[in-house]
């Protein structure tokens, strides 16, 4: 069941996560909410509460079901005893176990932080760079972790995880087979690509899953956001912070380097100015994953991941519908020479 916010409520909530160590909520006034998934409210204290007490709160809320709320929460919970997660201060999390709704009380940071990629703010190495960082904890948090092949996170959804979610073979080749007839179709009516690039598509789209399945095997896996564009990630105005990433309601088992290809692809970079973004990035964080403990993963391996991780990023412009998304991957796909990976020379 969703909870009412009640001041009570709250200051049992922010009492629990330590947050409000001495006095209460004395009131709690609703925000403007641009959704219904996303509440927003200020909170007001009695005179004995630390002025650190949080100020501006939100609940997010998650009514569709399905896995998107278990594997969300269980994210936030594994690392609520993590010092300085890269993600949203969140003070307590629920779950409906019958329906499957939940929802995440956490800070707002609408007045505090800014999405990582805007017009007054386009994307450069070192700001995708403190992301990797980010990224990379939370792919050697699960990195082969056993709870990786749990249900939760592979089982197929039907949604832009059919193709990068690790999961069995003859399930990524139903997920395929659904999107080619229609999706695929579809995006190619826009003048803005070139025709010749539907059979590759197609070509790629229907080699993934026997390639998807070799590399499967060799384990090397984590769980992976699924959708981690700019637009997902939150940066302080100040700029003396780290990024915090939020959206975890795609979480599934995958390769970790898929995350950083889907990244730098959504932020469409010019060929060349996308090579040397990855000429750094993906070093990066291959470096950051062996500091934080992963093990036996070089960095031609990480090259390798990421030259097949261009394939699954076909199917996001696809479920959008962004003609200009998917002019970004195949640029992509044809410099890392994909098509070599299933049609060798």
């Amino acid at each position: 069941m969703i909870p009412t916010v009640t001041p009570e409520w709250l200051s049992d909530s922010l009492r629990s996560r330590g947050a409000l160590p001495t006095g209460r909520v004395t009131a709690v006034l609703p925000g403007n909410a641009d959704s219904d998934k996303i509440l927003p409210f200020q909170v007001l204290y009695s005179p004995e509460a630390p002025d650190s007490a949080p100020e501006r709160l939100l609940l997010k809320v998650n009514l569709n079901g399905g896995l998107y709320g278990i594997v969300e929460t269980r994210l936030y919970d594994d690392f609520q005893d993590t010092p300085s997660p890269p993600l949203p201060p969140t003070y307590e999390t629920g779950i409906d176990s019958s329906s499957s709704h939940s929802y995440l009380l956490q800070q707002d940071l609408s007045e505090t932080h800014h999405l990582a990629v805007t017009d007054e703010n386009p994307p450069t190495i070192d700001a995708l760079g403190a992301i990797v960082d980010q990224i990379a904890r939370v792919h050697a948090f699960y990195w082969d972790r056993p709870a990786t092949r749990e249900a939760c996170f592979v089982t197929p959804r039907q949604d832009i995880t059919a193709m990068c979610m690790a999961a069995k073979h003859e399930e990524l080749t139903e997920s395929v087979k659904h999107v080619i007839p229609r999706q695929l179709q579809m995006i190619f009516t826009s003048k803005d690509l070139d025709p010749s690039w539907k059979s590759i598509c197609e070509h790629a789209m229907r080699a993934w899953p026997a390639l998807y399945d070799k590399r499967i095997s060799k384990s090397k896996l984590t769980l992976i956001h699924g959708d981690l564009h700019p637009w997902n990630i939150f940066v302080p105005n100040e700029r003396s912070g780290l990024p915090l990433i939020f959206d975890w309601e795609l979480l599934c088992r995958g390769l970790g380097v898929y995350d950083l290809c889907y990244l730098i692809l959504w932020c469409r970079l010019d060929p060349e100015e996308r090579s040397r973004f990855e000429a750094t990035l993906i070093p990066r964080y291959q470096n950051r994953l062996v500091e934080l403990g992963v093990v036996d993963y070089s960095l031609d391996a990480c090259h390798q991941d990421y030259r097949l991780a261009i394939i699954p990023n076909i199917l996001p412009p696809l479920a959008w519908q962004r003609p200009h998304n998917l002019v970004a991957t195949t640029e992509a796909f044809f410099d890392w020479n994909c098509e070599e990976l299933y049609h060798p020379a």
